[in-house]
């Protein structure tokens, strides 16, 4: 029987084998910040053909290693790395696979060329009648995973500035309206 080259996000099982392989589309990519602000690690988002999803984490001891070998959208065989399973307290999934990746130092990462028929984004659609549990879940991230703890931006307003003082009559003209 000829070897199956490529695995897909859903045949990936933790703790069995060290040496999947697979090809895929990074989709997203963001750094993981602590408190301090200091990076400690990298979150990729990989789509298969099939549109698999499964987020993957570089840790701050590989990622010197690996960040400059993926950017965001591209294609890319991924050979040797870990499937986890999700602890019970880490919270903030990026989907509701129970089971991660992890890239280490032995994870080889290779440039993947015409590989279009690997979708660019993928949607999971909730159902209308299950959309206040998900809303109330707080173990998955809902939306784009592009978070940071930075900072708020803070704004300054010209408050003699003729939009703002435009903007300020037209708040007196609705309160006076509903009183």
């Amino acid at each position: 029987m000829a070897e199956i080259p490529y695995q897909m996000i859903a045949n990936l099982r933790p703790q069995t084998t060290l040496a999947w392989k697979l090809k895929v589309r990074v989709t997203r990519l963001w750094p993981a910040i602590n408190r301090q602000g200091d990076t400690v690690g990298i979150h990729c988002i990989f789509v298969d053909e099939l549109g698999g999803r499964i987020e993957a984490w570089i840790n701050a001891a590989n990622m010197n290693q690996i960040q400059n070998l993926i950017t965001e959208g591209g294609t890319y065989v991924v050979h040797n790395f870990v499937v986890r399973q999700y602890g019970t307290m880490q919270t903030q999934r990026c989907f509701q696979n129970d089971v991660f990746i992890e890239l280490y130092n032995m994870t080889e990462v290779f440039v993947a060329e015409g590989v279009d028929y690997i979708p660019r984004h993928v949607f999971h659609f909730t159902d209308f009648s299950a959309l206040m549990d998900t809303a109330r879940e707080s173990n998955f991230l809902i939306g784009e995973p592009k978070l940071t703890n930075y900072p708020a931006t803070r704004f300054f307003i010209n408050l003699q500035h003729e939009a703002v003082q435009d903007l300020r009559d037209a708040f007196r003209l609705v309160v006076q309206d509903l009183m």
